[in-house]
C-alpha cells in the first residue's frame, strides 16, 4: 500500500533525553556486531523455556496463561513449559526460575532457548544464590563455577575489609514488594498494574545475539556485560557486575535479588491456587499467533553508506569516532526515517532514497539501511522503511579537496569571527555544522514535501496508480470533500489511531489492543460499506450512459450507412459538405472520449492489478486471456459450417480440424479451472483490501473529468447528426410524402436511386475484393500449419522450386538457341563447298557450338541434381508431417490460424451480404429506372401522374420489398407488372391547362383496356 510516514530524529532518548551513542545505533540499524541477529531476537525470545523432563506437571496443567508482566520482561505458561520473553532482566530469568522450581517439585530445570538466555540463566541463579538444579551437565557446571566466584569474590571483599549493606530506597522494587497482591486474575491484565521492577535488567545496550557456546558467551560476554553500572567516580578494584562501590562500602544485590525472586515466586504461585477455578483454557492458537507474527518480522534488507576513506566503508567506524572526538554535547548524527513502498521493487525504492539524500542532504556523510517488516497488528501488511543516519558536519571545500583525519574532522569548527583564516586551519578544524538541523520546522517540513513529491514522482515514473500525501488526515478529508469525493472524504475523517507499545500488541487480552482491534473493524466495514454503495452508484450510472450510447451507435450507422449519407456533397463550402464535417469532427471526438473513460470494473481491476506480485499477475492475465479465447471458441464453434465446396482436400480439412477443436476446447477449460481455483486460493490482507478500494475510487475520480466531457461531447454529436439527418433525409421525406408523382418525378427518384445502388455495388466490391484476399480456407490453414510446423520449411522448398522452374525454362530456351545454331551451321556448311573463307567459319561455329553444348550438359545435370534434392527434401517433410504427433499438432496449429482468421472471414461475409444486397438492389431499381424511361418517351408533355391508394398496401415479406411508406417504390413496381401492387396504385392524365388530375384509374384496369385495343389494332 501506498504509505505516507516521515520522521526526524537527533540522537537523544525522547524520554530521558540522555544521549545515544552514534556507533550503538549505526551498527542496530545495520544489523551489524551484537545486533547481527537482531530480527530474530524476539523470535529466539518466544522458544526460551524453563520445564524440566519428568512428568510431574504443575497445577496449571498445561494451559497457556500469561503469569507475570513487567517493562523488564514476562512470564507465560503454556503446555511447553515456563517462556521467560520479551527481552527479559535477570531478575526476571530469576523470578521464571524459581517459579518453575516451586511447580515443578524442584525437579533439575531443563532451559531450551538461545545459548545467550542459557548464559542468563546461569548468571541470574547464580547471583541470587537460588537452590536450583540444571539438567544440563555443562550447565550445572557452569552454575556451580559461577557461585564459586561470586562467593570467593564476597570473601575476598571481607578480608579486605569492606561491608554489605541492603540497597537503598532509591532503587525501586516490585510490586509484590510494596502491595503483595500479585495479579487479580490470570487471564486478564491492566497495562496500568504493570509490576514495577528494579531498574536492574539488561537492556538493549547489553542485549548479545551472537551464538554460540553458552560457556563462552558466559564467560566472554555476560560476566563483562550482564552488571551493574558503577559509579564512575568509584575506585574499586572488583569487577562492578556484582557490586555498586560507593565509599568504601557496597550494596549486596545478591540477597536482594534472592529475597525478591522468592518472594515474587511465592506470591505468583499463591495466586494461581487463589485463581485457579476461574482459569480458562486458552487457545493455544492465541500464543501460536505470535510466534508467528515475530517469524514473519523481515529485517535489513540492504544497506549503502556515504563515508570518508578512513571509515573504509564502515559505518560503525565512522560514527564511533564521532563518539570519541565530538565535544561534550555536540549532535552525533541526526536520522531520518521515511517509509517505502509494497508496490515498488527494492531497486525502485533505492531511487527515492538516492533522489532525497541528493536533493536535501548532498553534502554530508550518511549510512542507510532498508528494514522490511511485519506489523503485529498489520494482518501481514509488509512494513518497508529506512532509517537514514546522517552527519551533521558539511562536507565542506576543504574535505572535498582532501579529506580531514578523523581526530580533526569533529573537532570544534574554525570560529566565523577569525581573520583570513588558512586552510591549515580550517582543515586542523572540524568541519563546519549544517545550521538547518537545529531544530528548524521549516526544514523538516520541507524534507517531508520532498519525499512526498519525490516518492509520487518514483511511482509515477513505474506507473503506479497510488499516491501519498504529507497533508493531516483532516486536511485530505476537506480537500476530497471539495473536490466532491465524498466516499475518500468519509474514509478520511476519523480518528488517528492510539500508539500501542510492541509488548501490549502481542497480549491480546490488553484491554487497548481490543479496542483498536474493534476499531479497525468496523472502520474497514464502514469503508467496505462506502465502497459498496459508491460501485453500486456508478454502476447505475454506467448503465443507463449505456442505453443512451447504444442508442446514438444505432442512430449513426443508419446514418453513415445511409444512401443518402453515401450520394452526399462532400464539399465542404455546400450545405452538406459543411453539416458532414462537422458531423465527423463531433464522431471523432466522441470516439477517442469513450476510448479514455474507464468503467467501475476497469477501475477495479487495474487497482486489483497494482497489488498483485509478478506471479499472481501472470496468473490474473492468463486466466482473463484464457476466458477470452474460450469465448472467441464457442462462438467460432457454433457458427463453424461445412464449406460449400468440391474440393477435396478442403471437405477432409475440414472433417478432421473438427475432433482437434473439441481436444482444444478440454485443454483450455481446464486450465481455466486450474488458473481459477489459484487466483481463488490467494489471501489478501484486509489492509490491501482496502487500499484496492482507495485506487479504485482514485482511479474513478482522475476519470471524472473525461466522462463529462464525454457527455459534453455526445450532446455536439447529437446536435451534430440531427442537422445532417435533417438536411440528407429531407428531400427523400419529401418524395415519400407527395400525394402524386408525375412520370419525370418518378423518373428523377428512381434514377437518383439506382446511380446510388450502383455507387454503393463498385464501393462495396472494392472491399469485399480487399477482404477475400485476408480470409484463409481450411486448406489453406492446413497447408500453413505444416509449413509452421516444419519452421517454414515448406515455403522455402516452394521459393527453391520455383527458382528451379525458372532456370529449368531457361535451359529449355538455351537448347533451342544450341539447336538453331546447329541447324544454320549444316545450312552454312552445304553451302560452302570448297570455299576456304566459309568452311573456316563453319569450324569455327562448330567448336564454339560443342562448348555451348557441353555448358547445356552440364546445365542439365545440375538441375537433375537439383530436382532431385527437392524431391528427397520434399519426401523428408511429408513424412515428418506424417507422424501421428506431427498430425495433431498441426491440426492445433490450424486450428488456431483459424480460429485469429474468423474476424476476417465474418468481415468478408458481411460485406459479401451487403454487396448482394446492393447488387440486387441495383437490378431492381435498373428495370424500374427503364420501364418509367419509357414512359417517359410516351408522355413527353409529363401529363401523367401517379399515386397509392391508401389503405390497400399488400404484406410483401420478400427481401426486395419497398418499404410501406415508399410510394415511388411502390408505384414503380407496379410499373413493371407486379401484380401485388398494381392493384394499389392508380394513374391519371392532366384534363386541363391548370394541371388538374381527375378520372383517377387502377393500373390494373388500365392494363386490361390496353390490352382490349391491342387487340382491336391487330384484328383492324
Amino acid at each position: 500500500m501506498a504509505l505516507y510516514h516521515f520522521t526526524w530524529k537527533n540522537d537523544k532518548k525522547p524520554s530521558s533525553k540522555t544521549q545515544i551513542k552514534a556507533v550503538e545505533h549505526a551498527s542496530y540499524i545495520a544489523r551489524e556486531g551484537k545486533y547481527k541477529n537482531q530480527d530474530d531476537l524476539d523470535k529466539t525470545q518466544m522458544d526460551n523455556v524453563i520445564t524440566a523432563l519428568d512428568d510431574s506437571m504443575d497445577v496449571l496443567k498445561g494451559e497457556t496463561v500469561l503469569l507475570y508482566r513487567s517493562p523488564y520482561g514476562e512470564i507465560t505458561h503454556s503446555e511447553t513449559g515456563f517462556a521467560v520473553e520479551d527481552n527479559p532482566s535477570l531478575d526476571t530469568i530469576a523470578i521464571g526460575l524459581m517459579v518453575a522450581d516451586k511447580t515443578l517439585n524442584h525437579a533439575p530445570l531443563v532451559v531450551n532457548g538461545s545459548e545467550l538466555f542459557q548464559a542468563k540463566c546461569v548468571v541470574a541463579a547464580a547471583s541470587a544464590r537460588l537452590p536450583i538444579q540444571f539438567q544440563d551437565d555443562k550447565l550445572q557446571q557452569l552454575f556451580i563455577k559461577k557461585k564459586e566466584d561470586f562467593y570467593h569474590e564476597r570473601r575476598d571483599y571481607r578480608e579486605k575489609g569492606g561491608k554489605f549493606i541492603q540497597p537503598g530506597t532509591d532503587i525501586q522494587q516490585s510490586d509484590f514488594e510494596s502491595n503483595g497482591t500479585g495479579l487479580s486474575t490470570l487471564t486478564t491484565i491492566n497495562s496500568n498494574d504493570m509490576f514495577r521492577l528494579p531498574q536492574f535488567h539488561v537492556g538493549q545496550d547489553e542485549r548479545q545475539v551472537r551464538q554460540g557456546d553458552p560457556s563462552e558467551l558466559l564467560l566472554r560476554d555476560e560476566d563483562e556485560e550482564l552488571q551493574l553500572r558503577a559509579s564512575s567516580r568509584s575506585n574499586n578494584s572488583l569487577r562492578r557486575g556484582i557490586y555498586d562501590t560507593n565509599c568504601g562500602r557496597i550494596r549486596d544485590y545478591e540477597r536482594g535479588r534472592h529475597t525478591r525472586a522468592e518472594r515474587t515466586a511465592r506470591t505468583i504461585i499463591a495466586n494461581i491456587n487463589e485463581n485457579k477455578e476461574y482459569v480458562k483454557a486458552q487457545s493455544h492458537v492465541e500464543y501460536i499467533n505470535r510466534e508467528k507474527a515475530f517469524e514473519q518480522k523481515g529485517g535489513c534488507v540492504y544497506k549503502e553508506n556515504k563515508l570518508p576513506k578512513w571509515a573504509k566503508d564502515s559505518a560503525t567506524s565512522f560514527f564511533k569516532a564521532a563518539d570519541r572526538y565530538s565535544n561534550r554535547g555536540a549532535r552525533r548524527y541526526y536520522e531520518a526515517e521515511f517509509a517505502l513502498q509494497n508496490e515498488l521493487t527494492l531497486e525502485q525504492n533505492l531511487e527515492i532514497v538516492h533522489r532525497f539524500i541528493e536533493e536535501n542532504l548532498a553534502d554530508h556523510y550518511y549510512a542507510f539501511a532498508i528494514h522490511d517488516k511485519i506489523g503485529s497488528m498489520s494482518d501481514g501488511t509488509h512494513n518497508l522503511h529506512v532509517h537514514l543516519m546522517v552527519s551533521p558536519r558539511i562536507i565542506d571545500d576543504i574535505e572535498k579537496k582532501k579529506e580531514r583525519k578523523r581526530s580533526h574532522y569533529f573537532s570544534y569548527p574554525l570560529r566565523e569571527n577569525v581573520k583570513n583564516p588558512t586552510e591549515e586551519a580550517r582543515r586542523t578544524h572540524g568541519a563546519p555544522v549544517d545550521r538547518r538541523f537545529s531544530g528548524s520546522k521549516f526544514f523538516i517540513q520541507q524534507m517531508r514535501e520532498s519525499y512526498c513529491d519525490i516518492t509520487n514522482e518514483i511511482l509515477e515514473k513505474y506507473n503506479k496508480k497510488v499516491r501519498i500525501d504529507h497533508r493531516s488526515l483532516k486536511e485530505q478529508a476537506k480537500i476530497a470533500r471539495m473536490n466532491g469525493d465524498d466516499f475518500l472524504a468519509n474514509i478520511l475523517d476519523r480518528i488517528p489511531e492510539e500508539h500501542i507499545s510492541r509488548m501490549g500488541i502481542l497480549e491480546t487480552k490488553n484491554p487497548r489492543v481490543q479496542k483498536v482491534l474493534a476499531y479497525r473493524k468496523a472502520k474497514n466495514a464502514m469503508q467496505n460499506l462506502a465502497f459498496e454503495a459508491e460501485m453500486l452508484r456508478i454502476s447505475m450510472l454506467e448503465d443507463e450512459r449505456k442505453e443512451i450510447a447504444n442508442a446514438l451507435t444505432g442512430d449513426i450507422q443508419a446514418i453513415v450507412e445511409s444512401n443518402e449519407y453515401l450520394d452526399s456533397d462532400n464539399d465542404s463550402d455546400s450545405l452538406i459538405g459543411n453539416l458532414r464535417e462537422s458531423f465527423v469532427d463531433a464522431l471523432d471526438t466522441y470516439d477517442k472520449l469513450r476510448q479514455y473513460v474507464i468503467s467501475s470494473d476497469d477501475a477495479k481491476e487495474l487497482a486489483e492489478l497494482e497489488y498483485m506480485t509478478m506471479p499472481e499477475r501472470e496468473i490474473y492475465q492468463e486466466h482473463k486471456q484464457l476466458v477470452e479465447d474460450i469465448a472467441h471458441w464457442n462462438t467460432f464453434r457454433e457458427n463453424l459450417s461445412t464449406p460449400i465446396t468440391d474440393d477435396k482436400d478442403e471437405l477432409d480439412a475440414y472433417e478432421s480440424l473438427l475432433p482437434a477443436l473439441d481436444e482444444r476446447m478440454d485443454a483450455m477449460l481446464a486450465r481455466e479451472e486450474f488458473l481459477r481455483k489459484k487466483m481463488e486460493e490467494r489471501v489478501i490482507p484486509t489492509e490491501t483490501k482496502s487500499q484496492i478500494q482507495k485506487l479504485t475510487n482514485q482511479i474513478l475520480q482522475e476519470n471524472k473529468h473525461r466522462r463529462n466531457d464525454l457527455k459534453v461531447a455526445e450532446s455536439a454529436l447529437r446536435t451534430a447528426m440531427d442537422a445532417l439527418k435533417q438536411a440528407l433525409f429531407q428531400e427523400t421525406e419529401d418524395e415519400k410524402s407527395m400525394d402524386s408523382y408525375s412520370t419525370r418525378e418518378l423518373y428523377d427518384i428512381l434514377r437518383k436511386r439506382y446511380y446510388g445502388y450502383k455507387k454503393e455495388k463498385e464501393r462495396l466490391t472494392s472491399h469485399v475484393a480487399d477482404a477475400k484476399k485476408k480470409v484463409i480456407s481450411m486448406k489453406r490453414a492446413q497447408k500453413m500449419a505444416e509449413d509452421l510446423y516444419v519452421g517454414g520449411a515448406f515455403k522455402q522448398l516452394r521459393e527453391e522450386r520455383r527458382e528451379y522452374k525458372k532456370q529449368e525454362s531457361r535451359l529449355a530456351s538455351a537448347w533451342e538457341k544450341y539447336n538453331q545454331q546447329e541447324e544454320n551451321i549444316k545450312q552454312l556448311q552445304s553451302l560452302a563447298g570448297s570455299d576456304r573463307d566459309l568452311l573456316q567459319e563453319v569450324s569455327e561455329k562448330k567448336r564454339a557450338l560443342a562448348l555451348s553444348y557441353d555448358e547445356l550438359i552440364k546445365k542439365n545435370s545440375e538441375l537433375d541434381a537439383w530436382k532431385k534434392r527437392l524431391d528427397d527434401g520434399e519426401e523428408k517433410l511429408m513424412t515428418r508431417i506424417s507422424a501421428p504427433q506431427a498430425v495433431e499438432k498441426i491440426k492445433a496449429i490450424a486450428l488456431g490460424i483459424v480460429r485469429k482468421n474468423a474476424p476476417y472471414k465474418s468481415r468478408y461475409e458481411v460485406l459479401n451480404a451487403k454487396l448482394k444486397y446492393a447488387t440486387d438492389q441495383k437490378n431492381k431499381s435498373g428495370k424500374q429506372l427503364q420501364v418509367v424511361k419509357d414512359l417517359v418517351k410516351k408522355d413527353p408533355k409529363n401529363q401523367m401522374a401517379y399515386r397509392v391508394e391508401k389503405g390497400k398496401i399488400p404484406e410483401d415479406k420478400t427481401p426486395l420489398a419497398p418499404n410501406p411508406n415508399d410510394q415511388p417504390g411502390i408505384i414503380a413496381e407496379a410499373l413493371l407488372g407486379n401484380g401485388q401492387y398494381t392493384p394499389v396504385v392508380a394513374r391519371s392524365r392532366d384534363d386541363d391547362d391548370k394541371g388538374m388530375h381527375k378520372n383517377w384509374t387502377l393500373l390494373s384496369e388500365l392494363a386490361k383496356e390496353e390490352e382490349m385495343s391491342k387487340n382491336l389494332y391487330r384484328m383492324v
